[in-house]
């Protein structure tokens, strides 16, 4: 397994992904199907905590993209019980995954949209104490 902080800064990751998901399981298969494209640029690593914090553009839009091409490559979310190891020392609940922007085509007006949102604070304080160590 690569270590991002020591060779990459920004990569892509081409991994195809089911679009339909097996009904007997949680997990999205990443074998057999679409092509999925995810852009990923390295923001802050901690190797004492084993964390980097990645900021990832998808070009397409399947289902648990994010999820999946990070566990791929070694790499889960902290807080993601079905795509990782299950390691989760700070009791987060949910993945540690967060939308900054969202701009996207309205259904109806055909508006471009575009959203923000800030980082919970459950998340600014798990930063916060990554980035003290």
């Amino acid at each position: 397994m690569f270590t991002l902080t020591d060779y990459i800064i920004y990569f892509s990751i081409f991994i195809p992904l089911n679009t339909v998901p097996d009904p007997n399981s949680l997990l999205i298969s990443s074998i057999n199907l679409s092509i999925s494209f995810s852009v990923i640029t390295l923001l802050f690593s901690s190797t004492k905590d084993n964390c980097t914090l990645l900021e990832v553009k998808i070009e397409t839009g399947r289902t648990h993209q994010i999820r999946v091409h990070l566990s791929e490559i070694g790499y889960p979310l902290i807080g993601d019980e079905v795509y990782s190891n299950g390691k989760n020392k700070w009791q987060i609940k949910g993945q540690c995954l967060h939308s900054k922007s969202l701009k996207f085509k309205h259904p109806i007006t055909g508006k471009e949209m575009y959203l923000e949102a800030k980082l919970p604070k459950y998340y600014e304080d798990l930063l916060k104490e990554l980035r003290s160590k």
